[in-house]
């Protein structure tokens, strides 16, 4: 069974699609691209991302981190998987490089590739500042749980549940999930995704 879709949304922190707005041009193009995209006209946000008017408003990188977003929202792994191995080899912001490595370090996690997903796990447990703490601690769970079948960590995550906020919750729950799977106990594993769904519609904070 696949929690992938709705774990990505979840865990994943910190997400920057375009960067800083700054001014009435640049934030009109990214209206309609993002207008585009919520409306899933793939073929028509690929046009205006790539025109010559894009291409004098945002930075390379951004454009291309946005086409990475378009290819996964529309299924499109081999794309998605191709533009994302360039974009990390470009020269970026510190705040715009540890985005991407998260983004990576799930894909290549979802995508069940080990090594890879060592490679981005590596440089995030080198962040050394505390406000990585918890994504540090949960990028290793995802590792072990998702890539190692690991199931070590149910009892250390129910304690925790019992004191987390909402959106906490509800990346503690599909983690849980993971882990009963594993062990085959699909009534578990089911209460924990129910949990997960309504923990991500929840209000923030409460």
């Amino acid at each position: 069974m696949k929690f992938w879709n709705i774990l990505l949304a979840l865990i994943v922190i910190g997400l920057v699609i375009m960067g800083i707005v700054s001014n009435s041009k640049k934030r009109s193009l990214f209206t309609q691209l993002q207008h585009l995209l919520a409306n899933e006209q793939f073929d028509e946000f690929f046009e205006l991302i790539d025109s010559k008017q894009a291409q004098l408003v945002f930075p390379e990188y951004n454009r291309q981190y946005f086409k990475l977003n378009a290819h996964l929202m529309h299924g499109d792994s081999a794309r998605a998987r191709k533009l994302l191995e360039q974009l990390l080899t470009m020269k970026t912001s510190k705040a715009q490089r540890r985005d991407l490595v998260l983004k990576a370090f799930s894909i290549f996690t979802t995508e069940g590739d080990e090594s890879s997903a060592a490679t981005m796990l590596h440089e995030i447990e080198g962040w050394d500042e505390p406000q990585y703490d918890t994504i540090k601690t949960d990028s290793r769970r995802m590792f072990d749980i998702a890539l190692k079948n690991s199931t070590a960590y149910i009892d250390e995550m129910e304690h925790e549940l019992a004191t987390a906020a909402p959106a906490r919750k509800g990346q503690l729950d599909l983690m849980l999930a993971m882990q009963y799977d594993t062990l085959g106990n699909a009534s578990k594993r089911d209460a924990y995704l129910e949990e997960a769904a309504r923990n991500a519609q929840a209000p923030q904070g409460k």
